[in-house]
């Protein structure tokens, strides 16, 4: 006799987490994204489920701290990317750190000029 396990991925806690969220059942759906961006936490729509959730669930401080968590880690991963960093700014602006957010929309511009 041969016993197979099978143990959830990321993945598998992100879509349970979506059925939760769907439900209006928040406090269940950051459970399994604190899971899901545990076991992956370089997927960035764990992360903004996660922090979705939190707003959702009007945790607002806790949704910020994730966003900034998630954009910071993003920034320094995908330091190219304008979007995030312009995001990363409108999380420090929100936590009023206007020196921190002006210092990344300048890395936004100097990304790409002619967007920005």
């Amino acid at each position: 006799m041969c016993l197979i396990f099978y143990l959830p991925s990321a993945g598998d806690y992100f879509e349970q987490g979506n059925r939760y969220y769907e439900k209006h059942q928040y406090s269940e759906a950051i459970r399994v994204y604190e899971i899901a961006v545990e076991l992956e936490p370089e997927n960035g729509l764990s992360w903004a489920a996660l922090g979705s959730a939190f707003g959702e669930n009007r945790e607002y401080e806790k949704a910020l701290e994730e966003a900034l968590i998630f954009f910071e880690a993003a920034a320094k991963n995908q330091s190219q990317e304008p979007a995030i960093h312009l995001n990363l700014g409108i999380v420090y602006l929100t936590l009023d750190e206007p020196e921190k957010a002006k210092e990344v929309f300048r890395k936004v511009i100097e990304i790409e000029p002619v967007k920005y």
